[in-house]
């Protein structure tokens, strides 16, 4: 990428090259041979113009094709996962005032069949997906705001689900998130509390049922909890936006899921969410949170050791009622995607590569978008958004329409197009996808930073399309791993960050 300079926002610095040669043409013009240079150097410069305006521009911008699926009343969570088993990303949306779940199936192309509801508890505000009783099915978990508990409803496979089961929590549960917290091998919960000003933590049995909760103090209205691996020692620690506080909430864990007192880090002004992964290339989880009654979001980061700098601040345009980050424009670095709740839009601000962010672009979206995630959901090897629209009753689902190797048309080898894997960084899992042009001997290897094989994926004839495999990365350690596909006599090596 090249440098900008502000007086000319479209065009590299290169420009402000020719800037300066003009302005020297001036003064050659006043020398006796003036008049001999004058037209070699107005020739030099109409070349150097050519090449900085078409050779040095930034990357096109990212465009989004826009779909509004209906949901329940007053959507106000959307989560994307693999309900069904089929290899595509579905979503489901919480809806509060109907108090239940909306489950939109995936056609395989990033649209959606129409929803099947199934009920919850009271003013539903937030949902995760993930298998909680070891069946390899992804099982919903539901926190709901008005009767202060959680629901879990099991999938019975297909995207079809059980019965709600609830379990108590806090006063007020507004948001909820899953993670294998005391290292035993099945997701446990947390959730944090807007009212009672605190997180609960339910420990997995093993079998999706669930230990009582334990609580956990942090700032005032805690309203959004994220979990990662944010001291480098392979366990999840909590991040909360504490919006009564205005700062992050960090509760670091001791290992068994029990966690360390808070330690707070001022974060803007009305802090409502919060995402954590690694934004300046660094392999450590840095945190990026969304501020409500500010148009700012804002950027921390990690010293490595889940202590965490002063934050830098980036204007949305409007207030922001969520925070994301996905690699939008491939260029292998995390952007951040902010939901406008007034301005009904999304807020995207594309990675410099250091973790320092351009400025704001703005897509339309439905009313009052609360909540933003990214995915895949086309199965074109780059990351989609949906957004629960509050004001609406809506999802809009955004398809990436960035061009893909394959789209383009461009070939990057006579036999494979490798995608690369989402997602990455990984704390679980992430999905491998690739293209065949033509049928070809397939191998997949896993290594690891010291270049020893670990793991073998795939290794076997496979017939040209499409394909994807996922790597279970529950048993290794947080660190850098590559994958290492081959096919025909073409290969490609890419890295990928586990961060646990």
């Amino acid at each position: 990428m090249f440098l900008k300079v502000g007086l000319f926002p479209d065009y590299s610095i290169y420009s402000a090259i020719v800037l300066s040669i003009c302005i020297s043409i001036r003064a050659v013009n006043q020398m006796k041979w003036g008049r001999i240079m004058n037209r070699q150097i107005i020739s030099f410069v109409a070349v150097l113009f050519v090449f900085a305006v078409s050779g040095a521009q930034s990357p096109d911008p990212v465009y989004f094709d826009r779909t509004e699926y209906g949901v329940g009343d007053a959507p106000a969570y959307a989560h994307i996962a693999d309900l069904d088993g089929d290899g595509d990303e579905d979503v489901v949306s919480a809806n509060k005032l109907t108090h239940d779940v909306s489950v939109l199936l995936n056609n395989g192309d990033g649209t959606f069949q129409a929803d099947s509801v199934y009920g919850a508890g009271g003013n539903p505000v937030s949902v995760c997906a993930v298998d909680l009783n070891g069946n390899g099915n992804n099982d919903l978990a539901v926190a709901n705001w008005l009767t202060g508990n959680v629901s879990i409803l099991l999938n019975s496979g297909g995207g079809v689900f059980q019965a709600a089961v609830n379990y108590g929590v806090g006063v007020g549960p507004y948001s909820i998130h899953a993670y294998d917290l005391d290292d035993d091998g099945d997701n446990d919960l947390a959730v944090a509390n807007w009212t009672s000003n605190n997180v609960s933590i339910l420990i997995n049995n093993g079998d999706g049922t669930f230990q009582a909760a334990v609580n956990y103090g942090t700032g005032y209205n805690p309203r959004l909890v994220f979990i990662s691996d944010l001291d480098g020692d392979d366990d999840g620690d909590l991040s909360v936006a504490s919006a009564g506080s205005n700062c992050a909430s960090i509760l670091k864990n001791n290992g068994d899921g029990t966690f360390q007192a808070r330690v707070n880090y001022p974060a803007g002004n009305d802090c409502c969410s919060i995402f954590s992964c690694d934004l300046d290339g660094d392999d450590d989880h840095d945190l990026a949170v969304a501020n409500w009654n500010s148009n700012y979001v804002a950027v921390l980061k990690n010293n490595g050791d889940g202590t965490f700098q002063g934050g830098d601040y980036y204007n949305a345009g409007n207030t922001t009622s969520s925070m994301w980050a996905s690699d939008l424009d491939e260029d292998g670095h995390a952007d951040l995607i902010a939901a406008g709740w007034y301005s009904h839009n999304i807020s995207v601000f594309y990675n410099n590569g250091d973790g320092t962010f351009q400025p704001v672009e703005h897509h339309p979206v439905g009313t009052n978008p609360i909540t933003a995630a990214a995915a895949d959901l086309d199965d074109d090897g780059d990351s989609d958004l949906v957004t629960s629209n509050y004001g609406s009753d809506n999802v809009s689902v955004l398809l990436n329409e960035m061009e893909t190797a394959v789209e383009s048309g461009m070939v990057i080898s006579p036999t494979v197009t490798a995608f690369g894997s989402y997602p990455n960084p990984l704390n679980a899992s992430t999905t491998i996808k690739y293209s065949l042009m033509e049928p070809s001997e397939v191998r997949i290897n896993i290594y690891d930073l010291l270049g020893r094989k670990i793991e073998t994926l795939v290794h076997g004839q496979q017939p040209a399309g499409n394909h994807r495999i996922v790597w279970n990365a529950t048993g290794f350690s947080t660190g850098v791993y590559f994958y290492r596909i081959q096919a025909g006599d073409y290969s490609e090596t890419k890295k990928m960050v586990l961060l646990k």
